[in-house]
């Protein structure tokens, strides 16, 4: 490994957080669009779950670990340019589509392409940043979360107000091509290898197993699957809820807004705005605070790392369950911030803790594990479970907001429950972590 100046290292953070968001970008516009699509499309609540999450989650899981693999030998800033060209591509292609198989193809594509993103940029931070500084690092680069969530709410549903949901596919996902050049161009490979040449790493049952053994990476994976369960199932129908239960009054809000102002928005650009700037305001600052945070709190243990996610958890919860009660709009807005705020504090602090319980040469792989439980869980099953329970209620006499809003409250008691594993794991770092 090579001596890395401090201005490299920032300036590769930036690059790498720039693919973050447009990772994020391209996967969440689909929760803006959904209920167009669901009428143009006739679809059910389910396979809104599906398009938002499982379709998307499958390639995602799978592809993960077999790249994770591959970056831990290969050149890794190559590997990013061409996983973002993929899954641009994807994004734009989805406008062409005519049917919900479709839909759902281009969905598994985006989700290939963008198993190349996270495990090579964790493992490019760690080789970047030491110990010390690595949970900042990644809530700095986790802010690509929230404003790549920013970025496809506000301008997906304004571009979906005036031209229509398959245009903002297309707006989205092709200025990706060009960046993905400009990252392969400006990024580059700290290790001082070959990637031909480079020794054999262990095998990822072997990984696998290390990691397993350790209580404090089984906990981690289980807190951190049914946490997210929870935020990935709030992010793909908090739109959806709010266009059901406060329709009429974003219409109004939306007309004072054009009243005011002269910027004319439609109901749902109107929300899009609204969400996107309450998540990524909210959740920037919380992933770079909550960061830099926890990186002092682990200075004085690395139990730290856990017990910081399990805490925001646990007081984001009944923020999350006032925004799905409170009768007016604007307030449940208000909320929002808060509680997106709250959750996002602790988002940086599960995958920094894993990496303090593996040598350098498992970095990406116990990344991609991490995140392949994450993703199957919450990002798989989460928006799928809701959306299914959502058509129960629904068929069982509750009206469309009410089956909605009693599904989300289910995925809450989930995420209760990932708070408790993360509780249970903070205990286990001090004796499971590796010197660094």
């Amino acid at each position: 490994m090579r001596q890395i100046p401090a201005s490299e290292a920032r300036r590769a953070l930036w690059i790498l957080t720039v693919v973050y968001t447009l990772s994020f970008l391209d996967r969440q516009i689909i929760s803006i669009m959904a209920e167009p699509i669901k009428r143009e499309l006739h679809l059910a609540d389910w396979q809104l779950g599906v398009l938002t999450g499982l379709a998307f989650a499958i390639f995602y899981t799978t592809a993960s670990l077999p790249v994770a693999r591959y970056a831990d030998r290969a050149n890794r800033p190559r590997l990013i340019a061409v996983a973002l060209t993929i899954w641009s591509l994807f994004t734009a292609g989805a406008a062409f589509t005519t049917s919900f198989a479709q839909l759902v193809a281009m969905r598994f594509g985006v989700g290939l392409g963008e198993a190349g993103c996270t495990p090579p940029s964790h493992a490019l931070i760690v080789d970047y940043f030491p110990r010390e500084k690595r949970a900042g690092a990644i809530g700095f680069y986790n802010m690509g979360i929230s404003l790549g969530t920013l970025l496809g709410l506000a301008v997906g549903g304004l571009v979906l107000d005036r031209v229509g949901w398959r245009t903002a596919l297309v707006v989205v996902g092709l200025p990706g091509v060009p960046i993905a050049v400009l990252v392969a161009w400006l990024l580059r490979e700290p290790r001082t290898h070959n990637a031909r040449s480079a020794p054999r790493t262990a095998s990822l049952w072997t990984i696998f197993s290390h990691l397993w053994e350790k209580r404090a990476f089984r906990w981690t994976l289980l807190g951190s699957s049914l946490g997210s369960l929870m935020a990935y199932s709030l992010g793909a129908f908090t739109a959806a809820f709010f266009l059901r239960g406060h329709g009429s009054e974003l219409g109004v809000l939306a007309g004072r807004l054009d009243a005011a102002t002269g910027f004319s928005v439609g109901t749902i650009g109107f929300l899009g705005l609204s969400l996107g700037i309450a998540t990524g305001v909210s959740g920037a600052a919380g992933t770079l605070i909550g960061g830099r945070t926890t990186d002092r709190f682990a200075r004085r243990g690395v139990n730290a790392y856990m017990l910081v996610a399990a805490l925001c958890t646990v007081l984001a919860i009944p923020l999350f369950v006032l925004v799905l009660i409170i009768p007016s709009a604007w307030m449940a807005l208000c909320v929002f911030l808060f509680a997106n705020f709250t959750l996002s504090f602790g988002y940086p602090a599960p995958y920094a803790g894993v990496q303090a319980l593996v040598t350098s040469e498992m970095r990406a792989t116990a990344s991609a594990l991490l995140a392949f439980g994450i993703n199957l869980v919450g990002l798989g099953l989460g928006p799928l479970s809701v959306g299914a329970l959502s058509d129960v209620l629904f068929h069982r006499g509750f009206d469309t907001t009410e089956s909605l809003r009693l599904a989300l409250f289910g995925a809450c008691a989930v995420g209760f429950l990932g708070a408790l594993a993360a509780f249970r794991a903070s205990r286990c770092y001090a004796l499971d972590a590796v010197a660094d």
